[in-house]
């Protein structure tokens, strides 16, 4: 009963966050601080060695813009990441990368489940989508990754989608360096029409530098 009264509560919450326009506040932001409070949600997966979190991020790499944005983002993604990232009896197992690309922050989330059909990546971004696969025998509202991308555009950024060679999904965020914000909704058709990513992508780590 109590899990059911929780997963009841995230979706609504989903919901919420999804329909809820914010006032933004730029302001200069550690990632490394800021992934680590994120990381530590999980502290009760971790210590039970159902899940390994790990993080490889640039030293003193800095974002200016909105805390309470990229925590929503992150929290989204992160959580898609665990939820759908168990592939049989092992831990799951979920990797964080942030390091600076070109004029961007690139943030990429990856997982190790069993990723998702090519033909469909585009559509989990789009609101309430369920995928008929095995990533949608975990309950979810459909909403975790459309909000992601509604708020990296709101950012002036993006999400790509895309299966890892070796198995799992990546999750890449691209947000400018210093965020100027608009405090308008991106509509909706046009989040819709670049939802798609990539079919697949390299493992993140090779390429991790800069």
């Amino acid at each position: 009963m109590r899990e059911e009264i929780e997963r009841i509560d995230a979706i609504v919450k989903q919901f919420v966050d999804y329909a809820r326009p914010t006032e933004l506040v730029s302001a200069p932001i550690d990632l490394a601080a800021l992934i680590d409070q994120q990381r530590r949600h999980f502290s009760r997966e971790l210590d039970d060695g159902q899940l390994t979190l790990d993080c490889t991020i640039t030293p003193g790499l800095t974002w200016h813009g909105d805390a309470t944005l990229l925590s929503r983002i992150l929290t989204n993604l992160i959580d898609n990441a665990v939820k759908y990232g168990h592939l049989g009896e092992r831990p799951t197992r979920v990797e964080i990368y942030a390091k600076r690309q070109g004029r961007d922050i690139e943030i990429i989330i990856r997982d190790h489940g069993p990723g998702v059909p090519p033909e469909a990546i585009g559509r989990l971004m789009r609101p309430f989508a369920r995928l008929d696969s095995s990533r949608a025998g975990v309950g979810g509202s459909g909403l975790g990754l459309a909000i992601v991308l509604r708020l990296a555009r709101r950012a002036g950024g993006d999400l790509q989608l895309a299966n890892a060679v070796d198995g799992g999904l990546v999750a890449r965020l691209t947000l400018p360096t210093r965020s100027d914000a608009s405090d308008e909704e991106p509509p909706l058709e046009t989040l819709h029409a670049s939802a798609a990513g990539r079919s697949s992508a390299p493992h993140p780590g090779s390429t991790t530098g800069g």
